[in-house]
């Protein structure tokens, strides 16, 4: 399903199940008829009226992306779930299969920095499960990256 109908059908949705009213749910910040047309998938609107919506009709941005991602959780809450869970279990084979997982999206992008953060956190969470030590280029690599981006 195209995106922007999909996102328009879950805002009818909330309005409908809140029994909210177009002109309640866009504040007066812009029209009716845009919102509506927006529900049926025949227009867009922008981030920030999207943003006025969620407020107006009281809905927390994760609540919209439960509903958005029908109620599954993103792949990269299951991944960061799934590593945490398998570091605390100490278990090197799940942990070496994630790792797996990271250095096949690399290769299949190698230009992906997000693809290379997950690579090296795998790497290190490996590391420290089996107590050995981590590679000072791993810890470079994440620290000139944390430091390069504003809070």
């Amino acid at each position: 399903m195209e995106k922007n109908l999909k996102t328009g059908i879950i805002i009818a949705f909330i309005r409908e199940t809140k029994h909210l009213k177009l002109k309640e749910m866009t504040g007066g910040d812009f029209s009716e008829s845009q919102l509506a047309k927006f529900e049926k998938g025949e227009t867009e609107i922008t981030v920030g009226k999207l943003f006025t919506v969620l407020e107006n009709s009281n809905v927390y941005l994760d609540e919209f992306q439960n509903l958005y991602n029908e109620y599954e959780q993103s792949d990269e809450y299951n991944y960061r779930h799934e590593l945490a869970v398998a570091y605390a279990q100490k278990n090197i084979k799940v942990i070496k299969e994630i790792q797996n997982f990271w250095e096949e999206k690399c290769q299949q992008k190698p230009d992906n920095k997000f693809y290379q953060i997950n690579k090296i956190v795998v790497k290190i969470n490996l590391a420290m499960a089996k107590g050995s030590t981590v590679f000072k280029e791993d810890t470079d690599f994440l620290m000139n990256y944390l430091e390069s981006i504003s809070e």
